[in-house]
């Protein structure tokens, strides 16, 4: 039987007495009036199905256009394929439990967020402390590296133009940059991270290595040092410091398109120069003497004009040659130089090699060869 239960699919409501009172006076009415009810009923449940159709497929292409992980996004669509939208209080379930879902992820991206800002704001502080220390101690060692003349300092190695920076706050925004693009470069690179990794170990080596963040604190550049170039009028000993005493390191040893590379000498001097600088870093005080160790680095030179020079500066800097060579490379120019020779040998004592070293103080007796007529 066709009864209201079946119509609304619902339990049927009790009829009162004047329900029925008027159904027994006005039995064709009444049922006319429910058909009437039930018709509208029916034409705007159509109607709002319709309109759920429709927004239940505008919403399904809005989230195939969205760069959403591939796996959530199926399951998110596969939900919405599988919805009754016949049935008004299983779509409002399912609705409800995607809002809360949605409103719990939200809120731990909002967690991961805030950590992730804390760990790239703690990096990038701790990043521009170990830039600005560098910088720094760049810029002591060039402060050392001067000579004092009579007519004033002469420094023997600048910078031929200060980038570094001068405030760590300077910096922090391009670090925290680089942290960024560090982790995106990873993980594109990487489908696996995890400690075991190696090549995702000497990968992050890399990108926070203290070449690398150096690097792009100063914009992708380094700095570029101007150093002294040895000539024989040792202008560095009485001479005001000019433009072109100098020449970048770079073109003294590899030249540029407007100069030739140095020559031997002039690499031998700065060479020597850049050793001095990079040792003054460990030297605490101006007053005390610092060992430079070197193998043979005077090779066959032998001039008074690219020996001088060197010699020169290191006892003015307070430098000590230690030169480790074997007797028979050794010139005469450059030994009578030294106050004195380490003679070591390889001696077995108790069946164990062990080195022994003799001093032999430096001088010699130089005898005229006999002029035969």
């Amino acid at each position: 039987m066709l009864t209201l239960s079946v119509i609304l699919k619902e339990e049927a409501l009790a009829f009162t007495d004047s329900d029925l009172e008027k159904v027994k006076s006005q039995g064709k009415a009444c049922i006319l009036s429910w058909c009437e009810e039930q018709q509208a009923i029916q034409e705007d449940g159509q109607e709002k199905h319709a309109k759920i159709e429709q927004s239940l497929r505008n919403l399904k292409l809005t989230i195939e256009g969205k760069d959403w992980e591939i796996r959530f996004k199926n399951d998110v669509l596969t939900t919405l394929d599988h919805m009754d939208t016949r049935h008004y209080s299983h779509i409002q379930s399912i609705v409800q439990n995607m809002k809360r879902f949605s409103q719990s992820g939200l809120e731990q991206l909002e967690r991961d967020k805030e950590r992730a800002e804390k760990a790239q704001n703690f990096w990038a502080s701790r990043a521009s402390m170990k830039v600005m220390s560098i910088s720094e101690a760049i810029r002591s060692m060039i402060a050392k590296m001067k000579l004092k003349n009579e007519r004033g300092n002469f420094p023997l190695v600048q910078l031929k133009e200060d980038i570094l920076p001068k405030k760590a706050e300077d910096i922090e925004p391009l670090l925290k940059q680089h942290f960024v693009a560090a982790i995106n470069k990873i993980t594109k690179q990487f489908e696996v991270i995890d400690s075991s990794n190696q090549a995702v170990d000497q990968e992050i080596k890399q990108l926070i290595s203290d070449e690398q963040i150096l690097f792009v604190s100063l914009r992708n550049r380094y700095p570029e040092l101007l150093v002294y170039n040895m000539r024989t009028d040792n202008a560095f000993m009485y001479g005001k410091p000019q433009r072109e005493h100098y020449s970048t390191w770079q073109t003294i040893n590899q030249g540029s398109r407007t100069k030739s590379d140095g020559s031997g000498g002039q690499k031998l001097s700065a060479r020597m120069v850049m050793m001095m600088m990079l040792l003054s870093v460990k030297n605490e005080t101006d007053q005390s003497w610092v060992p430079l160790v070197c193998d043979n680095p005077f090779g066959q030179a032998a001039s008074a004009h690219v020996l001088d020079p060197i010699f020169s500066v290191a006892e003015k800097l307070k430098f000590q040659f230690i030169v480790v060579t074997p007797p028979e490379l050794v010139k005469t120019e450059i030994s009578q130089r030294f106050d004195a020779y380490y003679k070591l040998d390889f001696i077995r004592e108790k069946g164990k090699e062990i080195v022994t070293d003799t001093i032999v103080p430096a001088f010699r007796i130089y005898q005229e060869a006999e002029v035969t007529h």
